[in-house]
């Protein structure tokens, strides 16, 4: 089932689909091996959301597909705790952005939202970014929030 946001334009693709295939997209590239099936198996994934209005699918749905391929999965927020998506399901986020070492972890995937706007000028943010593109490794965001944001300035 799709969901449709106010104000987003329908396409063939479900929005479940596309994310679905960005969370295999970027399993493969991080991790290459043969077959998905516990091939990401001792493998770490970073899941960032923002402390609430994340995008429910894109995290649960990514989250689901990678664990399901053998990755272990953390999530992080600028605070721990509980938060809340754009649909209503809730998240737990157990590690602080201000303690993420990006090298500790295979892969970093930024959650879209309109929470996700928050991290736009995030120092933090931007220094995870940094640190997974400057490693050679793998990096991924979901949604396209930001994308009327960056294409004003």
């Amino acid at each position: 089932m799709s969901v449709k946001y106010p104000g987003e334009k329908t396409n063939m693709f479900s929005r479940k689909s596309l994310i679905t295939l960005l969370a295999i997209i970027t399993a493969c590239l991080s991790f290459p091996a043969s077959g998905m099936a516990g091939s990401l198996s001792g493998k770490k994934a970073l899941l960032i959301i923002a402390p609430g209005d994340f995008r429910d699918e894109e995290l649960f749905d990514t989250q689901d597909v990678l664990e399901k391929a053998g990755a272990s999965i953390s999530i992080a927020s600028r605070k721990t705790g509980e938060f809340k998506g754009m649909l209503g399901k809730k998240a737990v986020a157990t590690i602080k952005m201000s303690a993420i070492h990006a090298a500790d972890y295979d892969a970093v995937v930024f959650i879209g939202g309109s929470g996700a706007a928050a991290y736009i000028d995030d120092k933090k943010a931007h220094a995870i970014a940094q640190e997974k593109q400057g490693a050679g490794s793998h990096m991924s965001g979901s949604g396209n929030t930001c994308e009327g944001r960056h294409s004003q300035r």
